[in-house]
């Protein structure tokens, strides 16, 4: 059972914490590794915008996330499936 199921608010700000912190680890690790992979090695071109997006949006979304949850607006932190 996930934070979300379990509606335990503490656990998902914690877990939100650790993804964010391993997003902000591994975002230089991963543009490090691109910049310094051999000329013949392709890499998809939707690969780096993507990997941007991710970096910009998903902390704030982990945020908005945590303060429904800590508000107890559980319905919004996970939606039913049929949503």
């Amino acid at each position: 059972m996930n934070s979300a199921q379990s509606k335990d608010a503490r656990r998902l700000a914690t877990e939100a914490e650790v993804l964010r912190g391993t997003l902000l680890e591994q975002t230089p690790t991963t543009r490090t590794i691109l910049n310094h992979l051999p000329s013949e090695t392709r890499v998809d071109s939707a690969f780096v915008p993507i990997l941007e997006g991710i970096e910009v949006t998903l902390p704030s979304q982990l945020e908005a996330i945590t303060a429904l949850a800590m508000q107890g607006d559980w319905e919004a932190v996970s939606p039913s499936p049929e949503q």
